[in-house]
């Protein structure tokens, strides 16, 4: 951060009462700035940290969904996937048939195992 207190200091001993004391009201209405200007960084630096803080929840909700679309893609590409649609052995029956829709039950509750009703 700038040491705008020694600044102001310098410009007082130095140009005050001199010609050079406009540019030295310039200079202090500048200074003037330069602090209100670090004190709203300062502000927004603390408004910053506690929005990281808040992202937690956001962060863990986020992943959460992430692999909810993982597994539904996973469950949309096999039904998709047109070999799954060949039969599969001498009975004639298709891998799709054969799952009876386990992996999109699977897919959409995450907490049932494939196989399961």
């Amino acid at each position: 951060m700038i040491d705008t207190d020694a600044i102001r200091k310098e410009l007082n001993d130095e140009y005050f009462g001199h010609p050079a004391g406009v540019a030295a009201n310039i200079a202090e209405e500048a200074l003037d700035h330069i602090d209100a200007q670090a004190e709203e960084n300062k502000h927004l630096q603390e408004v910053n940290t506690v929005i990281k803080d808040d992202q937690g929840p956001i962060v863990a909700v986020n992943i959460k969904l992430q692999e909810e679309i993982e597994r539904l893609r996973e469950a949309l590409d096999y039904y998709a996937d047109r070999k799954n649609y060949e039969p599969i052995d001498d009975r004639d029956i298709e891998e799709v048939i054969f799952d009876c829709g386990d992996k999109a039950r699977a897919a959409l509750k995450p907490d049932t195992e494939e196989g399961e009703t």
